[in-house]
């Protein structure tokens, strides 16, 4: 039996789940990983002073140790499948915002792909 490795992707995969869960803790909100994966990876419930608000949302985590910024750093590209995108954006009916962790710099961008325009080239800002 040969040795066996563990692909890099997973690392920073790992790392971009880590920061996600360590930001929204500051929050005082939970995560919950969602088990089977059809495009959305957590869903994310707000607290407020202990209490729950009953607002959810959904995430989709995307993970990078060298993500695509723009030219003036203001926004990073996140490549989904056109089949995701939609079902993200018009199947779903929770909030949902795709996140992309920086786990070389930690820090998350996210994308409400509900709000984005489907014929805006350049998508809101992260």
């Amino acid at each position: 039996m040969g040795i066996v490795f563990r692909p890099p992707q997973h690392e920073t995969d790992d790392k971009g789940e880590a920061l996600l869960y360590a930001i929204f803790a500051q929050l005082g909100w939970t995560v919950n990983r969602i088990g089977k994966d059809y495009g959305r990876d957590f869903e994310i419930e707000i607290f407020h002073s202990g209490k729950s608000t009953g607002i959810l949302f959904n995430v989709q985590l995307k993970s990078s140790v060298s993500p695509s910024y723009s030219r003036n750093k203001e926004f990073l590209s996140v490549k989904l499948k056109i089949r995701n995108a939609r079902y993200l954006a018009q199947e779903l009916h929770l909030p949902t915002f795709v996140i992309r962790a920086d786990v070389t710099q930690n820090k998350l961008f996210w994308s409400p792909p509900q709000c984005v325009d489907a014929h805006d080239k350049h998508p809101w800002p992260y």
